[in-house]
Order: structure tokens, then sequence, then C-alpha cells
């Protein structure tokens, strides 16, 4: 459960990336950066599921799902239009890396860990969106974010 809930958040954080290289027509560069991230994940398996079992697979796949992430962003980068805005992107990695942290501690603990799954993603799902809300909070009144910064902008 832990491990599909950090896959969601990767999966969010990359969305945007995989959409703007489709509409550059980037399409078989998705591809092989799936493909990778996928060669990624077998051999991580390989390795880890002997050692750890089923912790040993989500790790691989959380592993294989940030290689994505990255290819994502450095193809998006070299092949559109699109220019990253650096500050306003790390803070929004930041922010979402410290949510995720904070789901992950509050779901690792011996009273939530066993709860039956539905219960476990609901309490996930809350923490993170707490934790988020209240860091977005602290970033916009504090000055660190600005309300008309943009993510992305053309070069």
């Amino acid at each position: 459960v832990l491990t599909a809930l950090v896959m969601v958040g990767i999966l969010l954080l990359y969305a945007p990336f995989y959409q703007m290289l489709i509409v550059a027509n980037c399409q078989k560069k998705i591809f092989w950066i799936t493909f990778l991230g996928a060669v990624i994940n077998i051999i991580l398996n390989i390795f880890l599921i002997p050692k750890y079992s089923l912790y040993g697979s989500a790790i691989a796949t959380v592993i294989a799902q940030l290689a994505i992430f990255i290819l994502l962003v450095f193809s998006t980068l070299k092949y559109t239009q699109i220019k990253i805005n650096y500050p306003r992107f790390m803070t929004l990695l930041s922010v979402v890396t410290l949510s995720t942290a904070a789901m992950v501690f509050i779901l690792s603990r011996a009273g939530v860990f066993y709860l039956p799954v539905f219960y476990s993603v609901f309490i996930g799902t809350i923490s993170y969106f707490i934790v988020l809300s209240g860091l977005n909070y602290f970033t916009r009144r504090f000055g660190i974010i600005k309300q008309d910064f943009k993510l992305f902008y053309e070069k």
C-alpha cells in the first residue's frame, strides 16, 4: 500500500512532462524512456527480490519510476520549447517529497500499518494532503512562492 501511494505521487509529478513530450510529437522517446525504466525495474528485481522479498520489488519499482521521472524531465527540456522555472520546480519537488516522507512515517507506525488496505490508503491520502496543504500555506505565507509564479514557460 505504501509503495502504491508513493508511486502515485511520482506518476503525478511526471505526468506534465509526459504530456509535453506527446504534444511535441516525441512518442518514440517516451517509449524508450519507459522501456529503460522497465529494464531498470527488472534488473533491480533480480537483485532485490531474493534478499528483501516483496519489499525488494517495491523498492525496485519506486527507483525505476524515479528514473523515468528524471529522464522525462531532461527529455522535455531537450526536445521541447518549454523552460522550467527552477526555483518553483525545486520548491514544488521539496514540498511533495516532504509530504510523501510524512505519509510514509505515518503509515509505517504499527497502529496504522496493520489496518485494512482501504483504511491505510485513506489515512495515507489524508495525511499527505494535510502536510501538502500546510507546506503550501507556509511557502506562500513567507514568500517562498509567489502566487503568480509559473512552473513552465516557453523559451
